[in-house]
């Protein structure tokens, strides 16, 4: 599962168990956090998910951006309402030909994919 964090919006995406297919799943705009924390855990169950992964937007000179904070605070929450790996995965620049968040969960993911697990 792919997340793009926003603090107004979140997108989801989800693969395939082969992890050769990544697709859009649903941006989520849910104000509070235990609800949100709640969705993702039931379609990280209802999909069968093995690990999570969060865009983390560094600015393009490779430093933190202000929103990293807020990414780390959101894995933080996350991984005491789930059990399952989370990891973070450098977002540059994946916002801005995406044409919603869910897609631009997608990049993140297959992003991920093809750095870490696709060698």
């Amino acid at each position: 599962m792919g997340l793009d964090y926003g603090k107004a919006r979140i997108g989801i995406a989800l693969t395939n168990p082969e992890q050769n297919f990544v697709f859009p799943y649903k941006t989520w705009r849910g104000k509070k956090m235990l609800a949100t924390l709640d969705l993702i855990k039931q379609v990280a169950q209802e999909y069968a998910v093995k690990a999570i992964v969060i865009g983390y937007p560094l600015n393009a000179d490779g430093t933190e951006s202000k929103m990293c904070q807020a990414v780390r605070a959101f894995s933080n929450n996350l991984k005491k309402h789930i059990n399952l790996p989370i990891f973070c995965q450098d977002e540059r620049y994946t916002s801005l030909d995406a044409p919603s968040d869910a897609h631009a969960a997608v990049t993140i993911v297959q992003t991920y994919i093809f750095t870490n697990l696709k060698r």
